[in-house]
């Protein structure tokens, strides 16, 4: 950054900071305000999720006691890393609003707001684990529903792959503790693939999801009514999820040298999550379809399928 110009009848002392001028720190907010609005945006609307989230925890409890408990441990911890990753998004927006406003005014100094706070190097962090935990339990879910060890392995692999990327991007961020950090190669390669990786895996794991359920079709069609009910939600959800990664990698793309994408990254996490609570409360409204009842093992969708049986001929 440039130095200011001393205004004329000034007297400027020789260890006087060139940085320190209140309208340098201005010009600067000015510049970082699509980032902060995108990010308050982010914020508020992942507030919101996590509402919705709360919610359907409570619903789950309430209507599902006798669900297995390793289950009700992941709902568990799932909320509760989900709020962390919201207490996280907070403490960056207050940040990037108001602490780190008023210290760069006050010290006069810009490089207060160029420095990042810990709680975005967290954020990202704990969001990945946050899709870990759901994309680790749509893996268990396929498990049951096609027993294909092989295909189980493939989403397995693209998890693994995703949650790798995620950590990668967080030990860069710690290292370059500046918001330049996006401009560097390292950050900019890891960013896109882990967006590229996060879109292709959604569509991945619902894909699989969807075939092992349309196997499940016994050719009655009350029962079959049922799995394709099951098998719009599976791909309305895996779109969501990949579409907002999709969006993230093109907004990232367009506008490196901003934090845009990170106003949409605060609300992924709250998908993921809203997905899995939905799935499992959903047994609440079809429990009383015939032939499928709540499921002891956490299956895929909470119910319990008769194997494939030949369509009766007309």
């Amino acid at each position: 950054m440039s130095e200011s110009a001393t205004p004329a009848g000034s007297i400027s002392s020789p260890n006087s900071n060139p940085l320190a001028d209140p309208l340098t720190v201005i010009r600067l907010l000015l510049a970082s305000a699509p980032s902060t609005g995108a990010l308050e945006v982010g914020t508020s609307f992942s507030m919101l999720l996590l509402g919705i989230a709360i919610l359907q925890v409570w619903n789950y409890y309430r209507n599902f006691p006798n669900d297995p408990l390793p289950l009700k441990v992941l709902v568990a911890l799932l909320l509760s890393v989900d709020m962390l990753h919201s207490v996280l998004f907070m403490h960056l927006t207050y940040h990037y609003t108001i602490n780190g406003f008023v210290q760069a005014l006050s010290a006069g100094d810009p490089s207060l707001l160029i420095t990042t706070p810990w709680s975005l190097q967290a954020a990202i962090s704990v969001g990945g684990a946050v899709i870990l935990l759901v994309q680790l339990y749509y893996c268990h879910r396929i498990r049951l529903v096609t027993d294909n060890r092989l295909l189980v392995l493939a989403c397995l692999v693209v998890v693994a792959a995703r949650f790798a990327l995620n950590v990668a991007l967080t030990v860069t961020s710690v290292e370059h503790s500046s918001i330049t950090v996006v401009t560097s190669y390292t950050f900019r390669w890891e960013t896109i693939s882990t967006m590229s990786v996060g879109a292709a895996s959604d569509l991945f794991i619902a894909a699989c999801m969807c075939i092992g359920l349309h196997q499940r079709r016994t050719g009655f069609s009350r029962s079959d009514r049922l799995v394709d009910r099951l098998i719009s939600y599976t791909i309305a959800s895996g779109a969501a999820t990949s579409i907002l990664s999709v969006v993230m990698l093109v907004i990232y793309i367009t506008m490196p040298t901003t934090y845009i994408w990170m106003g949409f990254y605060s609300v992924l996490a709250k998908l993921f999550s809203n997905s899995l609570l939905a799935s499992l409360n959903q047994r609440s409204i079809q429990h009383s379809q015939p032939r499928a009842h709540q499921s002891s093992s956490g299956s895929s969708s909470g119910f319990t399928f008769r194997k494939a049986r030949p369509r009766p001929s007309v």
